[in-house]
């Protein structure tokens, strides 16, 4: 779904049934169309080992159950404000100068900078 949708931030738990939040991460990764998009770990895996790995695993953010709303809209307005790299500028949600290597500011949310919708 990830792939055609293009979401702008993905809240993926840990642990699923079928393929665990590490091997979702590692796929999301692996492909071009989702690779740039950032990726919070929601998970009950609470031990400071648990972050570690989650965090040198490759996701954005790591944030345990049982979630906190704050926290959860901080890093979501964090990761968001993220998409666009300072300096530029916005028209019609995409980015134009300056160029920058970081892939969150390869992003734009529809919405424009630093605005976080939530439903």
């Amino acid at each position: 779904m990830a792939h055609s949708r293009r979401p702008d931030i993905i809240l993926l738990d840990i642990n699923m049934p079928e393929v665990d939040g590490y091997a979702a991460l590692a796929e999301l990764r692996a492909h071009p169309s989702t690779r740039c998009i950032p990726v919070v770990a929601l998970t009950a895996n609470a031990a400071q080992r648990d972050i570690e790995l989650g965090m040198a695993a490759g996701f954005d953010a790591y944030l345990t159950k049982p979630l906190q709303i704050p926290e959860l809209i901080a890093t979501l307005q964090r990761l968001v404000e993220g998409l666009v790299p300072q300096g530029s500028t916005v028209t019609s949600g995409v980015a134009t100068e300056p160029a920058a290597s970081d892939h969150r500011s390869q992003l734009v949310s529809e919405r424009g900078p630093g605005k976080l919708m939530l439903r």
